[in-house]
């Protein structure tokens, strides 16, 4: 006599906290963004993106017309060379209407020039580490103008060439603040807690607040793995256009340059572009969606299959600078 025994199929349980997931898949969601995000937004990396809150406030077959409509200025971002298209802005107030440059206080640690004539670096010639850093205590209000301390880097930014590890410990947002890089592009990671980031082109990113962030970085070229994999062009996305409900608002706006943090006044909010078009535009990538590869035979790969995004250098051979991802291990099912 033969028994056959019936097992239940067990039925799989979608992940509810999206901060502990190893994959977006693990969700189970239909939605391109974790179930916490209430933002929209344009996917693609690399493409020529545009957005508008009032419809008819971006022109259409020109940049730049004489009558814009609706009082609004136009502004172009000279981020590459003169001769390149460069991504349009279509505003409430001129970005130059502003009050002057003042001095100010900043408990941050910034350096850029990390080149031999600067006396406050030293080169390091060992493999480094470093513990996780302690977080403000909660009695100390700390927002990214004061939380941000130099690990290391190379280059300088007058060179047009080098880069700069910063890591950032907050408790507070920037209210009323805003901060501009001149000296190059933001990659930012967060690790702990959810961050909430607005910039001029953005209805927002959940990920620190109220910043300029650059596109200096691009897909690594993915060679014998074929068409897909690693990261994927689709899944970055960039905000749609939003603006300040209260444009009348007293702002400082904190500006990084030359690795020193100066502040301009003005008297109202720089979250006021209308309309904008282009590719000089804040993104965001999900990392539970990187697709991870390795091998299944009879050695191990190079590291550099987990590269996320690379920065070139003038050597082809030599990036500046790979941003990796290492994921927790995927376990095994039965």
């Amino acid at each position: 006599m033969t028994i056959s025994g019936q097992h239940a199929i067990p039925t799989r349980e979608p992940a509810t906290d999206p901060q502990k997931v190893f994959h977006y898949t693990d969700l189970q969601r239909t939605k391109p963004t974790r179930e916490n995000d209430p933002y929209e937004y344009q996917a693609g990396f690399g493409n020529r993106h545009q957005s508008e809150v009032i419809p008819g406030a971006l022109p259409h077959g020109q940049n730049n017309p004489q009558d814009r409509g609706f009082g609004l200025y136009t502004e172009g971002i000279t981020y590459s060379a003169f001769a390149a298209p460069p991504p349009y802005m279509y505003r409430a107030r001129p970005s130059a209407a502003h009050q002057g440059y003042i001095n100010m206080e900043s408990k941050s640690h910034i350096e850029n020039c990390f080149l031999t004539l600067n006396p406050a670096v030293e080169t390091l010639p060992e493999q480094a580490e470093w513990s996780p850093f302690p977080l403000p205590p909660d009695n100390e209000r700390i927002d990214f103008t004061d939380g941000l301390h130099t690990l290391g880097g190379s280059g300088d930014p007058n060179l047009r060439q080098g880069i700069a590890a910063y890591v950032y410990m907050i408790n507070a947002s920037m209210e009323n603040k805003a901060y501009c890089n001149t000296d190059g592009d933001w990659l930012i990671t967060p690790q702990l807690g959810i961050l909430d980031i607005q910039t001029e082109l953005a209805s927002g990113c959940t990920w620190p607040h109220r910043r300029d962030l650059g596109s200096a970085w691009e897909l690594p070229d993915l060679g014998p793995l074929g068409g897909h994999g690693l990261a994927n062009p689709r899944d970055f996305l960039h905000p749609i256009a939003h603006i300040d409900e209260d444009l009348h608002t007293a702002f400082t706006i904190v500006v990084k340059n030359n690795g020193k943090q100066v502040a301009i006044k003005q008297d109202h909010s720089p979250f006021d572009v209308v309309a904008w078009h282009g590719n000089c535009i804040p993104y965001k990538y999900d990392l539970t969606k990187f697709v991870a590869q390795n091998t299944a035979t009879v050695d191990h790969t190079d590291p550099s299959i987990n590269t996320v995004l690379t920065a070139k250098s003038v050597d082809p051979h030599v990036p500046l600078a790979d941003y990796l991802w290492f994921g927790p291990p995927l376990g095994c099912c039965q």
